[in-house]
């Protein structure tokens, strides 16, 4: 909407016609649209392998458990199965976090370089000076 704002303003005092105007508008939206689709789709690899990565300890304890190696015995009843579990679970949480932080950050990116184009389009023309 802002866009289209901006792009009347242009078109009123430039003296363009506003539907050549419009329709190129409507083309970048469609390009900026497509490009979100292409980052969200590149992004989810890296988020989908972070959370089955995250996932990997409790299968192994559930393995464990399933073999009746008796996993969860030693994590919960000796001190170093507690530091083990206490340090592994601490490990798994920050690289969730990470991989998160990561993801966000390209993302982020990808839109704060779209701002930075939308404001430079934004600003008025400036006529020359007199």
């Amino acid at each position: 909407m802002r866009q289209l704002a901006a792009a009347w303003r242009v078109s009123q005092h430039a003296g363009i016609p506003l539907a050549p105007l419009a329709n190129r508008l409507a083309a970048v939206v469609r390009a900026e649209r497509e490009r979100d689709g292409e980052v969200a789709t590149a992004l989810a690899g890296p988020r989908a392998s972070g959370r089955l990565v995250a996932s990997l300890p409790v299968a192994g304890i559930a393995l464990g458990v399933l073999l009746g190696v008796s996993p969860l015995t030693v994590l919960l009843g000796t001190r170093a199965g507690a530091l083990c579990l206490v340090v592994g679970l601490a490990l798994d949480l920050a690289g969730l976090a990470w991989i998160n932080r990561l993801t966000e950050v390209a993302d982020n990116r990808d839109a704060g370089m779209r701002d930075r184009k939308e404001a430079a389009y934004s600003q008025p023309p400036q006529g020359p000076s007199r």
